[in-house]
């Protein structure tokens, strides 16, 4: 709460019109400044200040004056100052103490909402009075002596003598409220008042007692001693509660005059505002609107002076408009001097107020003095400037110029309230003066367009909403024969022959239903002497400023003679296209089938020879793999050879990020295939390339309920990621990259997928606005091994992977490219009717296991390597090195293996036979795939088949673990896990992992 307006600012203005008063010597700016207050702040009875604001003040105060009881002289002295203005007449309203006490929970918290207070009447001329604080608001001791000094002036008020103040219970000794019990002394005049009161009694009994006992002679005199002395009684009562309120309203004789004035001020106030409201609505030139805000000002405010100043177009200039309050040679100085908006080194208010959009009040030229130019300096003194507030004239966020105000004779101090005023009307001058300058803009256009279309060569027109003619150009005339008078009013339809009447309705109401422009249409349109001429039409809806559609505006272009002539022409030529186009679609349809044969025979040769490198290539991969991972587990972090291990093992996974480009080409790069959402593919894979090209924008157009693909999301994500980064370097300079997914449905009639499978696909489009490809590339764009980069920039496979993985996915790509345009890579997937399936992730440590497992490959090098993977991970192995061979130990051992490693490519019995062979055996069989290709139909086969999952070469030993713990773990029907007991609880013991681990 240090921070929240708690305490008005009567309080503080009280506070300096005290030291003023009985400390004149005291700086009260040093105080004001010390405490962060502005003078004008303290001025405005709306403004209201934070806790740390009046602690500094009473700090300084304090230090300044050396009084330390003055924050109880100052609330004694509050009620009697200028500062209580409002607040001290409302009192007076009460006549006595006891009234106001009775309705001071109300008035105080206009005072402060530091805490709450609430008094009640304890007997006569007695109040009690319970001050609590707010919550989160901590008062200081000064503030408690502060209210109670106040509350004696407020009995002060009444009684001009200061009251008893009790005050044993201080919530800032200990409780958590202050109670204060205020005794004063009875009024003088209310004492006669009770003895005149009790005299006409006393003098009623006598009166009866006399005329029962004496002559009535003595008894009337008796009789008038005593209404003479209880008139007497009455008398000096009466004068004495004269001279009582004679004496209070000496000490307040200027609040009513105080009261008018304010009470004036907001009068005009809500005039001006309502004035210049009303102005900006009706006038619209710029001149006038200004002229008029000027002697509103003067006439409705307590300002002696004011201005306006405007940027010129250019803004380099703040030109003097309008102005009230100056003599000529004032004037003529504002005139003649150049305000500098293009001089970085000017300091003026009128410049700083402009420039940086924030209002300015100066209430003291001298603190100005010290930071402005003596160019500055010297205008502000031929002005004869004191004081004065400068707020900008702003629309929209542009300074358009400023307003200025200033008291040259009253002197009166500025406030913040005067700062909010002008604020808000420079805010409605920049509204009004932009609708000026649009409508000047407006009302020149019109006239370029009238004069525009009384010249034109064609008809201009225009309807209303019921197809009525509202305006036509001279055109009209001049090629119909109707005068315009004929014409305006009239139907659209009057104009044309019957039979075509009904179908320019329905043209008529497709424009004002659809709201969309026609351009393409022909319409036949009556001449004034019965013959018939034809016109190209164009139309579009014509709207007025809330978007209401308000009618229709085109063009007729005659085109009789044109379409005559073209009508012959098409005539005498459409036999003769009608044969090319059958001869040239029939060559075209035959060259292409001939190149698409010849680009996919090449493309499946290489393809071929690409998968087979891959293969050695990442069986190769796995010997360096294996050996470097056994050596990571038996070296430790500080061992020289360590680092060198690890950049192994690092350039085994470039080396095999390698293969996966040739294996996506190849066609064999179906790794893991499952039910995928490719709205969350996309958005994954354009986040991530977004975030490595700061230059490149991506925007992204996704189907709202994407059909479900059956994809390897490694290759899918892999070619995604190739098209972003061939549309980033085709735009060298940044750009935007457009994504976009749509559910298609190919059949077999549609001619631009004649030759693909009909069905449901989704279609993934990628596109830029690069440099685009010409033909001759586009031709070549797919071919491994082609790239238009210099040497060593590109290996080519980039787009030849990407053709291949989209393939062996049974889909399709094509490019649409010009040079100069961007490109467009267009890709059908064959939707599936799987659900996707939630992701599981590989642990990070290695799960260990002593089960038995038969590690089949025919390759020496990698059996071994692989059973040592196997070993360390408490596994017992058994190895085979061919298929031949492990049938036999299978045959063996049945009930003591428990799963089998089988490599699918090998001499003589292939890893496919072998697992038939080894499933005869044992129908439940637990089997994991290895290969140095991707999955292939026949390990999809065997893995659907059986208790199995699929590795690729080269692996690590945390895959390796992974993958078999999770064949292991698959439960057959019947069957029981042999592993040990923390397998049967699902957890298995964990081992570090010390080295990177290679992708999937």
């Amino acid at each position: 709460m240090l921070e929240s307006p708690l305490y008005n600012s009567r309080i503080i203005k009280s506070f300096t019109e005290y030291i003023s008063k009985y400390h004149p010597k005291v700086d009260i700016i040093l105080i004001l400044d010390y405490a962060g207050i502005k003078k004008y702040q303290i001025e405005d009875e709306g403004h209201w200040f934070t806790q740390t604001q009046v602690d500094q003040f009473y700090d300084m105060t304090v230090k300044t004056t050396g009084d330390l009881d003055i924050a109880r002289k100052a609330g004694q002295y509050s009620i009697f100052s200028i500062a209580a203005g409002g607040f001290a007449k409302y009192l007076l309203w009460y006549m006595t103490p006891s009234a106001v006490y009775n309705v001071l929970e109300k008035v105080y918290p206009h005072a402060s909402r530091g805490s709450t207070v609430k008094a009640k009447k304890v007997g006569p001329n007695q109040a009690e009075v319970i001050a609590t604080q707010n919550p989160g608001v901590k008062e200081k001791p000064y503030q408690c002596q502060n209210r109670l000094g106040t509350f004696e002036g407020i009995t002060k008020l009444f009684t001009n003598e200061l009251p008893v103040v009790v005050h044993d219970t201080c919530m800032h000794i200990s409780g958590d409220r202050c109670v204060y019990n205020i005794r004063w002394k009875p009024m003088p005049s209310f004492t006669w008042k009770r003895l005149a009161n009790y005299s006409y009694l006393l003098g009623i009994l006598v009166s009866i007692l006399v005329f029962a006992t004496l002559p009535p002679g003595y008894s009337i005199t008796v009789f008038l001693s005593v209404i003479i002395i209880s008139m007497g009684v009455t008398l000096y009562q009466v004068n004495l509660e004269k001279n009582e309120l004679e004496t209070t309203f000496k000490n307040h004789g200027d609040t009513a005059n105080n009261l008018v004035d304010e009470i004036n001020a907001r009068y005009n106030n809500s005039i001006l505002i309502q004035e210049i409201g009303q102005a900006t609505s009706n006038i619209l030139n710029i001149d006038n609107l200004l002229k008029f805000t000027m002697e509103t000002f003067k006439k409705r405010l307590d300002f002696d002076r004011g201005l306006i100043m405007l940027a010129n177009r250019d803004k380099t200039r703040l030109i003097y408009k309008t102005g009230y309050g100056y003599n000529r040679d004032e004037e003529d100085l504002l005139i003649n001097t150049e305000f500098h908006l293009d001089n970085p080194k000017s300091r003026g208010p009128f410049i700083v107020a402009f420039k940086n959009q924030q209002p300015f009040l100066m209430d003291d030229l001298g603190a100005l003095e010290k930071i402005v130019s003596e160019r500055s300096r010297e205008f502000a003194k031929r002005l004869g400037v004191k004081s004065f507030i400068c707020v900008p004239i702003l629309y929209e966020g542009i300074s358009e110029g400023i307003l200025v105000v200033d008291n040259y004779h009253s002197k009166r101090p500025l406030n913040q309230s005067d700062l909010n005023l002008f604020t808000g009307i420079a805010l409605q001058l920049g509204i009004s003066i932009n609708n000026a300058r649009s409508y000047e803009v407006i009302r020149e256009r019109e006239q370029r367009f009238r004069a525009l279309s009384e010249n034109a060569p064609d008809i201009i027109y225009t309807l209303d909403t019921e197809g009525r003619f509202v305006y036509v150009n001279p055109a009209w005339e001049k090629i119909l024969g109707y005068q315009k008078e004929m014409t305006i009013g009239k139907l659209f339809v009057d104009f044309l022959k019957t039979e075509d009447t009904e179908r320019f309705v329905s043209v008529l109401s497709y424009i004002k239903g659809k709201r969309q422009t026609i351009t393409d249409l022909y319409v036949p349109i009556l001449h004034k002497d019965g013959t018939k001429r034809l016109f190209h039409m164009s139309c579009a809806p014509e709207a007025d400023s809330e978007g209401n559609l308000i009618g229709v505006v085109g063009i007729f272009k005659d085109v009789t003679d044109l379409k005559k002539s073209e009508f012959e022409l098409r005539e005498s030529n459409e036999s003769l296209r009608r044969e090319i186009e059958e001869r040239t679609l029939a060559e075209a349809k035959r060259a292409a089938l001939e190149r698409q044969l010849r680009q996919a025979q090449k493309m499946e040769a290489v393809g071929t020879l690409a998968g087979g490198l891959a293969h050695d290539f990442n069986n190769l991969l796995m010997g360096i793999q294996g050996y470097a991972t056994l050596m990571l587990l038996d070296t430790k972090e500080g061992h020289a050879h360590y680092e060198k291990l690890k950049n192994i093992e690092k350039y085994v996974v470039r080396g095999a990020n390698l293969t996966k480009q040739l294996l996506g080409f190849a066609r064999g790069g179906k790794y893991e295939i499952k039910p995928t959402n490719m709205n969350e593919l996309i958005k994954t894979s354009s986040e991530m390339f977004g975030r490595t090209k700061k230059e490149i924008s991506i925007s992204i157009d996704l189907e709202s309920k994407p059909w479900i693909v059956q994809v390897d999301q490694g290759q899918i994500e892999q070619v995604l990621l190739n098209l972003y980064l061939n549309a980033a370097q085709a735009m060298p300079g940044g750009g935007n990259i457009q994504i976009e997914t749509k559910n298609v449905l190919i059949d077999e009639n549609d001619d631009q997928y004649r030759y693909r499978k009909p069905g449901r696909y989704i279609r993934i489009m990628v596109k830029d606005a690069g440099v685009g490809i010409d033909e001759k590339t586009k031709g070549r764009i797919f071919e491994p091994f082609f790239t238009t980069k210099e040497m060593g920039r590109g290996t080519g496979l980039g787009l030849a992977s990407v053709y291949g993985i989209v393939k062996s996915h049974n889909g399709f790509i094509h490019v649409e490219s010009e040079v100069g345009h961007g490109s467009n890579f267009i890709i059908h997937l064959p939707a599936s009717d799987k659900a996707p399936k939630k992701e599981k992730f590989l642990a990070e440590t290695l799960t260990m296991g002593n089960e038995t497992l038969l590690v089949i490959d025919d390759e020496a090098d990698i059996l071994n390597i692989c059973s040592e993977m196997l070993k360390k991970l408490g596994y017992n192995v058994i190895s085979a090195g061919s298929g031949a061979e492990a049938v036999k130990v299978f045959i063996e051992k049945t009930e003591e293996i428990d799963a089998v490693i089988l490599d699918m490519v090998m001499p003589e019995m292939s890893g496919g036979e072998t697992f038939t062979r080894l499933k005869k055996i044992k129908p439940d069989v637990k089997v994991l795939l290895a290969s140095g290709y991707s999955v292939s139909e026949e390990a999809l086969r065997i893995i659907n088949d059986g208790q199995g999952g699929f590795i690729q070469k080269p692996f690590d030993i945390q895959k390796v673990s992974s993958k078999i713990r999770e064949i292991l773990d698959k439960q057959t029907p019947g069957s029981v896990s042999k592993s040990l007991p923390f397998c049967l609880s699902g957890k298995a013991p964990e081992y570090d992992v010390r080295h990177n681990q290679n992708p999937d």
